[in-house]
């Protein structure tokens, strides 16, 4: 396993934007989404595993169909209300910055 120290100076900065909204607070809808993501390639590497074989391309394109949709439907009710909560905070701030009269 690769340490922290052994990662470099350029992979903090970057991981830490990765996981993290524009002004720096950290995002669970990007970590979820992350761990959807690794489901997924877990999924497929013990598929690969159990088959024990030749996989074909006919094969991994059938694969990606149900896939896809699993990534599809799992990450986009966490971006859409991570979107929405966004829309809705600046919305109250253009408020409070200007009250109606």
């Amino acid at each position: 396993m690769v340490s922290l120290d052994q990662i470099g100076n350029w992979a903090r900065p970057f991981l830490r934007s990765m996981l993290s909204e524009p002004d720096g607070t950290g995002s669970n809808t990007r970590v979820c989404i992350l761990l959807v993501i690794c489901f997924a390639l877990g999924w497929v590497t013990a598929l690969v595993c159990r088959v024990r074989g030749p996989v074909t391309v006919a094969e991994i394109g059938a694969l990606l169909v149900p896939l896809g949709t699993f990534i599809g439907l799992a990450c986009a009710p966490l971006y859409a209300m991570n979107k929405w909560a966004d829309v809705k905070n600046n919305q109250a701030r253009e408020n409070s910055d200007h009250p109606q009269q």
